[in-house]
């Protein structure tokens, strides 16, 4: 399973949170997403990459400084089937919860010619 490291500024701690994401790629971008499950209270690192709008990915030994885009409408129907196919339990969560979080990350790093 493809997975990367996010690093999200905490919202009102300001303190560095990591976690392991299950990652797709799109060219040089990452998409990354979130299904409640049942029972749990929503996932702090939405909150906090909402809030930031940019964060830290770590993928291999490289680092990125990335921006985050929220992704809505037929962007969600595009890359949900895809993550599904990865981590099904993305729509075991999502079915029984109707919540999903879905990010696109681009990276704000210049990339080297």
């Amino acid at each position: 399973m493809p997975s990367l490291l996010l690093t999200t500024a905490g919202r009102r701690s300001g303190r560095e949170r990591t976690v392991p994401q299950v990652y797709l790629r799109d060219g040089d971008r990452f998409v990354v997403a979130n299904a409640r499950p049942a029972g749990e209270r929503r996932n702090p690192w939405i909150l906090n990459l909402r809030a930031a709008g940019e964060a830290q990915v770590r993928l291999g030994g490289r680092k990125l400084q990335v921006t985050a885009e929220e992704l809505a409408g037929a962007a969600v129907d595009r890359w949900w089937p895809l993550l599904v196919d990865v981590w099904p339990a993305f729509d075991e969560h999502y079915t029984a919860t109707g919540e999903r979080t879905v990010f696109l990350l681009a990276p704000t790093t210049p990339r080297s010619n």
